[in-house]
């Protein structure tokens, strides 16, 4: 007579297999979102320090003519996010950082200031945003030069 495992066996090995996988996604869809709204948060970061090194290197004059090509390499959108800004002058525009086609972090840039706020809505990585520490912390205000950085 052969030996082999039984049916109760091999289907006893599955059920724990299926369980440990049941487990294990959850965890593995919260870290995915984590990842996701790292990278907005450190995005939003670098706009910043993009503005500010670019703002006191040109002076601000120059900072008028200048293009979001010109200022930072972040993917950054202007009407909607399907259309990426790229030689878009940068005074008086409002632009945005998307992910998968939604408005994630709304950043409006006027002759005085830079506002950054999260997109109003109802997507859970925006709602996780809007409570991040380190979001809250970029949003505050901070001085560049003669271009405020507010909430």
């Amino acid at each position: 007579m052969k030996r082999a495992f039984s049916l109760i066996e091999l289907i006893f090995v599955i059920v724990i297999i299926g369980i440990l996988a049941a487990i294990t996604m959850p965890k593995l869809n919260a870290t995915r979102d984590d990842a996701k709204e790292s990278i907005v948060i450190a995005n939003t970061k670098k706009i910043i320090n993009d503005v500010k090194n670019y703002y006191t290197s040109q002076g601000k004059d120059f900072w008028k003519q200048a293009s979001v090509m010109n200022v930072t390499d972040v993917p950054i959108y202007i009407n909607s996010c399907s259309t990426q800004a790229t030689d878009t002058k940068i005074d008086n525009s409002e632009f945005y950082i998307c992910n998968n086609n939604q408005k994630v972090v709304i950043i409006d840039i006027n002759d005085t200031h830079i506002s950054i706020n999260p997109a109003s809505s109802d997507i859970p990585i925006v709602k996780a945003i809007k409570n991040d520490k380190t979001f809250k912390s970029i949003a505050k205000a901070h001085r560049l030069g003669g271009i405020n950085v507010t909430k």
